[in-house]
């Protein structure tokens, strides 16, 4: 199936700000990479910072409900279900490099930066899929209670690590596997 024109320019957008970074790519050298002009970009999108939250939709809203759907599947043992949605984020930014590219440079941005306003409410939603998570495994782990947010935070940067380490290591199994990554991140939950 051929892609549309607001697909060819979602595709050529997130392969340059993974490749260049967000501030580094212009609006010609987008039109230019689509083979569209400027006019067709802001008639599917607004401005640079739309075509972002499209490229941003595209990414994370599959990703979204695929660590929903197994953050749901939860009952009763926290490091499985921490194994899954490790596997889960690791295998899908593994498929979507560029994707997974674009989401890592992007995720510790300033609150000032025009990319934030976009990039953040996707990474809230990150966070909440697992503080959702500790919420709910608290009457089995009561000395969760008071920590989810926390916990979730940390798994996020601990998960956004392992993620960056095995897109640029090329280093996947063994000590860098899920199992192995969350087993070092169970260690300071049970010490809790």
């Amino acid at each position: 199936m051929e892609q549309t024109k607001r697909e060819i320019l979602i595709s050529a957008a997130t392969r340059l700000f993974s490749e260049k970074g967000y501030d580094a790519v212009g609006i010609q050298e987008i039109v230019d990479a689509a083979e569209v002009t400027k006019p067709t970009l802001y008639y599917y999108f607004s401005s640079k910072q739309g075509l972002l939250d499209a490229v941003c939709r595209n990414h994370f809203e599959p990703l979204l409900r695929a660590l929903e759907a197994t953050a749901a599947g939860y009952s009763g043992d926290l490091a499985k279900v921490l194994v899954d949605l490790a596997t889960v984020f690791s295998r899908y930014g593994l498929d979507h490099r560029a994707s997974a590219s674009l989401q890592l440079s992007c995720t510790y941005l300033p609150a000032t930066h025009a990319a934030s306003s976009v990039i953040s409410p996707f990474m809230e939603r990150f966070r909440g899929v697992f503080r959702d998570l500790f919420v709910r495994s608290v009457p089995e782990h009561g000395n969760l209670r008071g920590h989810e947010e926390l916990l979730a935070l940390i798994l996020t940067g601990t998960l956004n690590n392992f993620l960056l380490h095995q897109l640029y290591s090329g280093k996947n199994g063994g000590q860098w596997s899920p199992e192995a990554v969350i087993k070092q991140y169970m260690y300071g939950i049970y010490s809790l």
